[in-house]
């Protein structure tokens, strides 16, 4: 068990590689912590996710705006990633959310994240953290009204969407999303994707994994870049999916799997993992 003080340094050290990996890598930048990249995958882009057509996206979208317009995005952002990353486009005006709110009956509504996420939603003594919850919880103050926090996974998106457990998500990738299932809000967060194997383990092309198994975690975002990834079909043989960057880690070290596919946040979870070794 890591003590509070183990737990802050954990989360300081998320931070900073969060910043490196986030900020695109420049040509001769292969190496990241502990690991070495050998592809980019491209980019994951993160959005809220509503019901098509229910009328509470545009007042989300409205306050998520507010929000970028009044500074409380860039705050949120900076504590959780270490600088402001979100790309969430300001409203002119704050009019313009109450406009909207003054059509729209109050309700209650939940948010869904997946609370194994870190650093975008993770359970704490209880307690649900991160800046997705941080977004949940300002949009609440701005607009007046109650929002629950619910867990799940990406997989169950529609069905939690579509039988109205949730009311939107936060912390999903949304490369893979068909419009025609859902409304998909304006981007709050660019992310890049990529396979990586130790830094100091030899491995620094794709074509060193030939017949080699990956590992990668349960985001389908990442896992669909892998699959039309053309060296990855060339030359690995098979990929595994564990629940999380930090068992991904584990089955990585044991020998289990060559190779990691993951994004920017998750490559940065591991490397602090790596550290508190």
């Amino acid at each position: 068990m890591l003590s509070e003080r183990d737990k802050a340094l954990k989360k300081i050290i998320v931070l900073l590689l969060i910043i490196a990996l986030l900020v695109p890598l420049c040509a001769c930048k292969k190496t990241a912590g502990s690991f070495r990249i050998i592809e980019n995958l491209g980019k994951k882009h993160y959005a809220a996710v509503y019901r098509t057509d229910d009328i509470i996206a545009p007042v989300i979208e409205a306050a998520l705006g507010e929000l970028s317009r009044n500074g409380q995005m860039a705050a949120i952002s900076a504590k959780w990633l270490g600088k402001d990353l979100s790309t969430f486009p300001a409203i002119n005006d704050s009019t313009e959310l109450y406009a909207i709110l003054e059509e729209t009956p109050i309700r209650t509504i939940s948010v869904g994240v997946d609370s194994d996420f870190y650093p975008l939603a993770y359970q704490e003594g209880g307690k649900y953290k991160g800046m997705c919850v941080d977004i949940a919880n300002a949009i609440s103050s701005l607009i007046g009204w109650e929002i629950r926090i619910q867990p799940m996974k990406e997989a169950e998106l529609k069905s939690q969407l579509v039988s109205g457990n949730i009311d939107f998500a936060l912390g999903f990738g949304t490369d893979t999303l068909n419009p025609d299932d859902f409304t998909i809000g304006e981007i709050l967060m660019v992310s890049d994707m990529y396979i990586v194997s130790g830094a100091n383990n030899g491995v620094k092309k794709m074509k060193q994994l030939k017949g080699e198994r990956i590992g990668t975690v349960s985001d389908v975002t990442v896992q669909t870049a892998l699959k039309n990834n053309e060296d990855a079909i060339k030359y690995v043989t098979v990929a595994s999916v564990y629940p999380n960057a930090e068992i991904a880690l584990q089955y990585y070290d044991a020998g289990r799997c060559s190779a990691l596919a993951v994004d920017g946040i998750e490559l940065a979870v591991m490397n602090a993992h790596i550290r508190n070794y």
